[in-house]
């Protein structure tokens, strides 16, 4: 292996060539022939371009899949497809194949029903003053995409949604199942 250390390890930031390059003297060399700055720049983007290509990645299908799930759980469905490329090494086109070979449905889509769960909690657990502060706080970005994204899912606007639930008693059923502990 020709690189210990990842792109995002060395951006910004001055550390000795020696703790970056494993056994390859010859990169250094063709760096140091060079006198332009900007032709050294290019010679260690070259190497280390075809380094990281041959660098393994470090997940299997399996463990991409549960990876990316941890993650937009953990984002309560927040995080973008360009995120996950950037946390797992992986492009975006193959972070959806893998994850439609594997789960049935895309990523984007994953974090679209996390989203939705997020705002059944949100609900049954009290109602907003406002849809607009729902939408906020659930990480929508306006009060239009919530309403057509829960509607989507629930076939029923969060404001009616929310009439059922008033008008079924929920809150005390929830806490009938609370006493079963």
């Amino acid at each position: 292996e020709l690189i210990n250390v990842t792109m995002r390890e060395l951006f910004d930031k001055r550390v000795p060539l020696e703790q970056v390059i494993k056994g390859d003297a010859q990169w250094l060399e063709k760096m140091a022939a060079e006198t332009d700055f900007y032709q050294r720049i290019r010679v260690f983007l070259d190497a280390y371009t075809k380094a990281e290509k041959k660098r393994e990645k470090p997940y299997g299908k399996k463990e991409l899949v549960l990876s990316v799930k941890q993650m937009v759980y953990e984002s309560d469905g927040k995080i973008k497809v360009s995120e996950l490329k950037e946390n797992t090494g992986y492009s975006e086109r193959y972070i959806n194949k893998v994850f439609l070979e594997e789960m049935g449905f895309s990523p984007k889509t994953f974090c679209k029903i996390i989203q939705f769960q997020r705002a059944l909690e949100f609900l049954n657990y009290g109602a907003p003053d406002r849809m607009t502060d729902a939408a906020v706080a659930l990480g929508y970005y306006d009060q239009a995409q919530f309403i057509r994204d829960f509607t989507r899912y629930a076939g029923i606007t969060p404001k009616k949604y929310l009439k059922l639930v008033e008008e079924q008693n929920y809150k005390s059923k929830i806490k009938q199942t609370n006493c079963l502990e």
